[in-house]
């Protein structure tokens, strides 16, 4: 065995890198670190799941065998990246159905020639254009920039 891992301090701070590097990876795969040279943080909720799921695992496979500091840190950082999950996801679950829903816009040349009340009239009811195109949805996705 490694002498430097034979005590106990020497293992307690390696069990808290662990813990600690299993979280920063989980919160920047949740998109709340901005990786290194990056501009724009990236979300993919697999992997931060699975981040996730090995501290739980490594929970409980630890049960009883913690000291009181290292038991405190692993349900703390459990408790913030699951609520941190929670968030990134409903924030997914908004961004996708704010994508996938039409807006109606008022050109500024119609708003500018009438006034209010006429202006939302016109936004309210459709063109001849568009009930014939009623039946049909006009979205389009975009895969890159």
């Amino acid at each position: 065995m490694n002498p430097s891992l034979d005590g106990s301090m020497d293992q307690s701070r390696l069990f808290i890198g662990l813990v600690l590097e299993k979280a920063q990876l989980a919160f920047l795969f949740l998109g709340r670190i901005r990786p290194p040279g990056e501009k724009e943080t990236k979300i993919d909720l697999d992997a931060a799941r699975l981040q996730i799921d090995i501290l739980e695992m490594l929970q409980q496979k630890t049960r009883g065998n913690l000291t009181k500091e290292e038991e405190e840190l692993l349900n703390d950082t459990l408790t913030e990246l699951r609520l941190a999950y929670v968030e990134a996801v409903e924030r997914q679950k908004q961004q996708s159905s704010t994508q996938a829903q039409p807006s109606t816009t008022v050109s500024s040349s119609s708003a500018a020639s009438s006034d209010t009340s006429s202006s939302t009239s016109q936004s309210a009811s459709p063109s001849k254009e568009e009930e014939s195109d009623s039946g049909r949805r006009r979205f389009f996705k975009s895969y890159g920039p």
